[in-house]
């Protein structure tokens, strides 16, 4: 636990927290650190930063590819693992959701697959009338094609 500590408070300090770190000026942070079943850390963190990420931030650090098998196997190997559904995926992720009353079906409760986009939009509190079918909660959405991870 202590040297889990001492590796969180470094990356928090040195890294998170260094003028023009990887997010940008950190104004404010907020965490929590939480156990899974056998004991095993993790955090739960909130960001304030001085300025929201445009679209070029966003797209400049997230992917949502799915990585060439020839090229990068291993990282294909952990995406196809760890970062796709499949037919017996955990029981969080699917939840039955009636439709119309009648109907019942299973539905990802993380919103996937998520809508084809060819770029990436960041709302803003003046632009919150704004909003995607089917995902409305959310405050950006990233620009998606058909080749990439989307399930």
């Amino acid at each position: 636990m202590r040297y889990w500590r001492h590796r969180m408070n470094f990356y928090f300090n040195d890294v998170l927290l260094a003028p023009n770190g990887p997010l940008g000026t950190l104004t404010h942070f907020f965490y929590r650190v939480g156990y899974q079943h056998r004991g095993t850390h993790n955090v739960h963190c909130v960001l304030w930063t001085s300025d929201r990420p445009d679209e070029d931030f966003i797209d400049a650090r997230l992917t949502a590819r799915i990585p060439n098998e020839t090229e990068e196997e291993e990282l294909h190997k952990i995406v196809v693992q760890n970062q796709m559904h499949w037919k017996k995926h955990s029981k969080t992720c699917q939840r039955k959701v009636k439709i119309r009353g009648r109907f019942t079906t299973t539905r990802c409760r993380f919103g996937f697959p998520r809508p084809m986009l060819r770029r990436t939009f960041v709302f803003g509190n003046k632009n919150r009338r704004y909003s995607i079918p089917g995902v409305t909660r959310r405050t950006y959405f990233i620009a998606r094609q058909a080749s990439k991870v989307n399930d």
